[in-house]
């Protein structure tokens, strides 16, 4: 429970709270432990080093507060108002700060804590990482809105082995035109999440949840969207991506071994991206940049790379079997091995290829 005397101050107001909190300097841990503030007007005042272990701040407003290592372990934070704040420091393991606001929040980095939080339609549009460290942020952020944020470098979830589908949770988030450069997203769920114009460049989504499920449930069944996002060089290898979308998205060089694409990839730059035994049949294809892409023993049977580039490709052992190759540029692509059986190579350009 909390101090009694610091309860007593805190009561009396922020001016009030600011002032007892300059002339005791060496209280450094006030106690306000398990009590109801819900509401409360909180802006400006001296919370450093708070110990809120517990307490209810439900709709509280928090903007301007000093909140310098201060423990919101268990709180409810749930609406507060933390728009702008500085939380590098901050402490906030299962923490309830659905439906709060944090847009341009500076988020906890390796001096606090974030595991557990519950950020569920959360407003972090604009919010920021303290440095490009690799922060391990844990929580479920389930339609938050993070468009514009910047978690370069974190590391978002559950790494390593035995923690398949613990990722982090982002079905229906807004994750527009985030920075996820470089992020750990191993196991994340996706579904329903906008990721249009957002840099994943060297991120890994190994094994990430992109699919539609149950036909019942709203968000999971909305597509994904990657429109003009840059994924070059991300790790999406075994990766589910149903009926995704790519519209002008940049895949160059990333990772796609073992992927099941069942969407549209129609215009969309693979360039030396890693496709292999990438399951991608039926898939449209139609005018895409696969040039020096790894596609062994891939599957597209039955798909159209009709005017696709796949010039210096490897296609060693791939599965083209009645698959629409017309006005395709193979050009020194190695088909040894290939099944093109019932595939149309009208008008394709096969100069220098090998295993025709």
């Amino acid at each position: 429970m909390a101090n009694p005397e610091h309860l007593a101050v805190f009561k009396q107001g922020v001016q009030a709270w600011n002032a007892w909190r300059d002339q005791h300097p060496s209280i450094d841990q006030p106690d306000l432990r398990e009590i109801i503030l819900e509401g409360a007007n909180l802006t400006d005042a001296n919370l450093q080093g708070v110990w809120f272990y517990g307490t209810t701040l439900q709709g509280a407003n928090l903007q301007g507060a000093i909140l310098t290592q201060t423990d919101f372990t268990n709180v409810n934070l749930q609406g507060a108002i933390l728009q702008g704040t500085d939380l590098s420091s901050t402490y906030l393991p299962n923490v309830n700060l659905t439906g709060a606001n944090l847009s341009g929040a500076t988020l906890p980095g390796k001096e606090g804590s974030i595991s557990g939080a519950n950020f569920t339609k959360a407003n972090l549009s604009g919010a920021t990482l303290p440095s490009k460290e690799d922060i391990i942020i844990v929580g479920n952020f389930q339609e938050a809105n993070l468009e514009g944020a910047n978690l370069e470098g974190a590391q978002l979830g559950f790494p390593g082995e035995g923690r398949e589908g613990r990722g982090i949770n982002f079905r229906g988030a807004n994750l527009k035109r985030t920075n996820l450069r470089r992020a750990n997203l191993e196991g994340a769920d996706f579904r329903g999440a906008d990721l249009s114009y957002t840099d994943l460049s060297y991120s890994i989504l190994f094994r990430a949840h992109f699919e539609k499920t149950d036909e019942y449930d709203y968000e999971a069944h909305k597509e994904v969207h990657f429109d003009a996002a840059t994924l070059s060089y991300a790790t999406l290898s075994y990766a589910e991506l149903h009926a995704a979308r790519f519209a002008g998205a940049n895949l160059d060089g990333a990772n796609l071994q073992g992927t099941f694409i069942d969407t549209n990839l129609k215009g969309v730059s693979l360039a030396r991206a890693n496709l292999h035994g990438a399951i991608l049949q039926n898939n449209d294809l139609q005018g895409v940049n696969l040039r020096g892409a790894d596609l062994r023993e891939a599957d597209l049977n039955w798909a159209n790379l009709s005017e696709a580039n796949l010039s210096e490709a490897n296609l060693h052992a791939t599965k083209l079997h009645d698959a629409n190759l017309s006005g395709a540029n193979l050009r020194n692509a190695d088909l040894t091995g290939a099944n093109l059986s019932g595939a149309n190579l009208k008008h394709a350009d096969t100069t220098g290829a090998k295993g025709l």
